[in-house]
């Protein structure tokens, strides 16, 4: 990227930039304020070539590819370029507007995959599309626009989905969706472990305790242990806040020793057979895997 900055430097039909090129070679932070404005510069050099144009246009999206090693900070320079460009009005061809909204969250720009992921919802309304936008808004800590989202996917007829209401914290409606389910008889993994999760958040302690019991007698063969190994923290938390020991040292025996909360919760369980030492000393170990 540093090569390719500095031939755009070289090459810009702009003097007050091409000038640049002796002390570009030694400081780079120079070429980097000017990168934007460079690579704008030999754009519209090169306009009568839609074979240049279209060619440099690959080379960059070559560089945002999902899959690419290349480093975040030469996508956030390449992304804002991109930014750069459209208030030039200029949009680069062969570069998906999803695909910028994609790497822009992956490299935690959630403003810019906020905006692109808005240009592309605009365009093509899809329920994949209403989900990044309610992450998106969340993660900006724009509560209120998350759920403006929500009502226009409601508007435009789409089955809103637990998995929204949940980003939302609306956990109640989440459960509502995940028990309408269990009832048309929908007991699939993911519909148990969703709706322990709504109850978690809600402190419902006794139904989760319950719910609990009920998978752990049906889930005792080896290739089940999965959603065991899933609930097993939740579960555990809520026979702990019940007092039900038997059933917290049942639920802690499937959570693994070498993970936090399988560390706290059998110092929990050490602390009420008043076994100290090994309290101390897995109270010690947890500490120690929070300052990792």
């Amino acid at each position: 990227m540093r090569r390719f900055s500095i031939e755009l430097v070289r090459y810009s039909p702009e003097p007050a930039i091409s000038y640049c090129v002796p002390i570009a070679h030694e400081h780079y932070p120079l070429v980097q304020g000017l990168f934007n404005v460079a690579f704008f510069s030999v754009w519209t050099d090169i306009g009568g070539s839609l074979v240049l144009q279209d060619d440099l246009a690959l080379n960059l999206s070559h560089a945002l590819s999902i899959n690419s090693s290349v480093p975040p900070e030469v996508l956030q320079m390449i992304l804002n370029l991109t930014e750069f460009l459209e208030h030039q009005n200029i949009l680069l061809p062969l570069i998906k507007v999803n695909d910028l909204g994609n790497l822009a969250e992956k490299s935690k720009a959630y403003a810019k995959a906020l905006h692109y992921k808005e240009l592309v919802f605009s365009k093509n309304p899809s329920e994949e599309t209403v989900e990044a936008l309610i992450s998106l808004n969340n993660q900006l800590h724009q509560p209120e626009a998350a759920e403006g989202v929500l009502h226009l996917a409601d508007k435009f007829g789409y089955v809103l989905k637990e998995s929204w209401y949940e980003k939302l914290l609306r956990w109640e409606d989440a459960l509502r969706v995940y028990e309408k389910r269990m009832r048309a008889n929908e007991h699939t993994p993911e519909e148990i472990i969703g709706q322990i999760r709504c109850l978690y958040a809600m402190g419902e302690w006794d139904q989760i305790l319950k719910i609990s019991k009920v998978v752990w007698r049906a889930t005792s063969h080896s290739n089940q242990k999965n959603i065991r190994n899933r609930i097993a923290p939740m579960a555990a938390e809520a026979a702990w806040n019940l007092s039900n020991w038997t059933f917290m040292d049942k639920f802690v025996s499937s959570i693994p020793e070498d993970v936090y909360h399988g560390v706290f919760y059998r110092a929990i369980l050490s602390l009420h057979e008043e076994k100290y030492d090994e309290v101390h000393k897995r109270v010690m170990h947890a500490r120690d895997m929070l300052d990792k």
